[in-house]
């Protein structure tokens, strides 16, 4: 009798385990639901192929905005070349307006001279003005474009990173999902194993009054419980270190809302620099392209002044005239008509090019206020070609930039006459000799 009363114990002990197997059950279930609800709405994508498509966007919208900012460069170059060419046909005009007397040949200017000039700077003036109108749209255009592009990238670059955020929060639900799934199927094997238990139990009880062996049953299905609670038991500790990769997946989804917040400050600082750039685009480019067409009207004042003072010295001739167009091209007059360089005798096309040489020589040196050697001038043949006067004026010129050191290489005798040193090179059987 103690025996079957030690049976009805160790049964009430078992139901009572039973209960609080049924307990955990429900808190394991009240939990998968809770994992559910915040994963519900997460699905799968193919995330590489979207991230591949908008980068392949990016880069196309990139190049197109290296093509038109490289053509609004070109833009602006002509808009500044334009406003060049018109402000020297004003100053043209400006300066026969009031002309009474040839400056080169003191004859009368006639007004059908004047009115013919007139009328072939106003068509100019009229062609640069259509020109530069044209350019200007042009220009609005591209920066439109340009504005359009970025503001495309900038669209472009969020979408990349939320579906870098999308694809973390997708990971972490396969790895939860998993997991889950797993509980699920050790909770239903342990409700079926209890379940089976109790119903062996049962029989058992009815069983008491009819079988001796009742004390070995009881122990065996004791021992398959004991068994069973193990089982749970490591079931239970598996499911405690699962819930350690939960939080910690939590803590990676928190982690990942504060990034997205500081790329979002991020965001706000990149608009700022965005309207700091367009500030640039709209007004800093414009200014300095204000500044670079004074600066190169000034080298070309400067340039041009100089080209006609050394040719006017060497060549000594008040009915050749040099000056240079908007390109620094050297251009030559005879009585006030316009000639072609290869027109010239050898000695006038030395002049032009010598002239020119001294000019950018000079001009450089003013310009560039490091330049170490500027008190040293090297000519290599200048005075091929000249007579005998113009050999004369080469002195004049030399006296005229008084310079510290010129070195001259040349085969005219009548230079040793005003240079102080001389270097004689003579080639002796191939190999040449300084005396």
């Amino acid at each position: 009798m103690s025996k079957l009363n030690a049976l009805r114990n160790k049964s009430s002990l078992i139901e009572k385990d039973y209960e609080h197997a049924l307990r955990d059950k429900k808190r394991n279930e009240d939990r998968l639901n809770l994992l559910k609800q915040r994963i519900e709405d997460i699905k799968e994508e193919d995330f590489e192929s979207l991230k591949k498509d908008l980068q392949g966007k990016v880069d196309i919208i990139i190049n197109e905005i290296g093509d038109v900012e490289k053509k609004l460069r070109d833009t602006l170059k002509n808009i500044s070349a334009y406003h060049t060419r018109g402000n020297n046909a004003v100053e043209i005009k400006n300066k026969i307006k009031n002309l009474e007397e040839c400056p080169t040949c003191y004859q009368p200017v006639k007004h059908e001279y004047k009115e013919r000039i007139f009328k072939e700077q106003d068509e100019t003036i009229l062609k640069v003005e259509a020109e530069i109108k044209k350019l200007n749209s042009i220009e609005k255009e591209y920066n439109e474009l340009l504005s359009g592009n970025k503001e495309q990238i900038e669209r472009l670059r969020k979408e990349l990173s939320k579906i870098d955020t999308k694809k973390v929060r997708y990971e972490n639900f396969l790895i939860m999902k998993k997991e889950i799934g797993e509980i699920e199927n050790q909770l239903s094997g342990i409700e079926k194993n209890i379940s089976k238990t109790l119903s062996e139990m049962e029989g058992t009880k009815k069983e008491v009054g009819l079988f001796a062996g009742l004390e070995e049953e009881y122990k065996k299905i004791k021992g398959e419980f004991e068994n069973f609670s193990r089982e749970e038991r490591e079931i239970e500790i598996r499911k405690s270190g699962i819930d350690e990769k939960i939080n910690f997946t939590n803590e990676m989804i928190n982690n990942i809302d504060v990034e997205i917040k500081n790329l979002e400050q991020v965001e706000i600082k990149l608009q700022k620099l965005k309207e700091i750039e367009t500030w640039l685009d709209k007004h800093f480019i414009n200014l300095m392209g204000i500044i670079e067409k004074n600066i190169m009207n000034k080298l070309h004042s400067e340039f041009e002044d100089l080209f006609k003072k050394w040719f006017d010295i060497i060549i000594g001739n008040e009915n050749l005239k040099v000056w240079l167009d908007d390109e620094f091209t050297p251009v030559i007059s005879q009585e006030g008509f316009e000639m072609d360089y290869i027109d010239l005798s050898g000695g006038e096309k030395t002049a032009v090019a010598l002239a020119y040489r001294l000019s950018l020589n000079q001009v450089l040196n003013n310009l560039v206020g490091e330049v170490k050697t500027r008190d040293l001038l090297i000519l290599d043949e200048p005075t091929d070609g000249f007579s005998s006067e113009q050999l004369d004026r080469v002195r004049l010129v030399l006296d005229e930039l008084d310079m510290r050191q010129i070195i001259i290489v040349s085969h005219e005798d009548k230079i040793e006459s005003f240079v102080d040193n001389v270097l004689r090179f003579r080639k002796i059987n191939g190999v040449s000799e300084v005396s």
